[in-house]
């Protein structure tokens, strides 16, 4: 197993064992957790390895958690679906004073943080409606130029 495989689990054992004790995925502790744990591992040279492993580690912490909790739709279907909802996660990505982007139990959101969700999906929908009509134009006005060149080229 490669150790970007390993990492993933041991960065989805964390989020889990966070989730259980509805605590929030704040991707600095988060890594600075998993990078502790390797701290006797470390060559002569720690303090390059460190730097490097906390970086990648921090990157690959950070895409677990929009992937569990991130609003980008294509990833819906990889949510953990609230109890009880369709739609509803169980997590979402905040933005708090002194942490920045976290991963927040809905549970621990404030009505401020649901209504900025509610903003931003009511918004999503609209942008991936016109994005979906755009899409419609493009097709029938390629397929337009399409049969226009078609016809030049019997001409010819």
């Amino acid at each position: 197993m490669g150790y970007e495989r390993i990492l993933g689990d041991e960065i989805a054992r964390e989020l889990d064992r966070l989730q259980t004790e509805g605590k929030p995925w704040v991707a600095n502790w988060i890594t600075h957790a998993i990078v502790g744990r390797h701290e006797d591992e470390l060559a002569p040279d720690a303090h390059f390895w460190r730097h490097c492993g906390y970086a990648s580690t921090r990157d690959a912490v950070r895409r677990a958690i929009n992937t569990r909790a991130g609003d980008k739709a294509e990833r819906d279907t990889m949510q953990m679906r609230l109890p009880g909802y369709e739609h509803l996660h169980a997590y979402y990505v905040v933005k708090r004073k002194g942490t920045g982007d976290i991963g927040v139990p809905i549970h621990a959101m404030t009505d401020r943080e649901i209504d900025e969700k509610i903003v931003r999906y009511e918004a999503m929908s609209v942008a991936c409606r016109d994005h979906a009509e755009e899409l419609r134009e493009f097709k029938k006005a390629r397929r337009s130029q399409r049969r226009r060149d078609r016809r030049v080229g019997e001409v010819a």
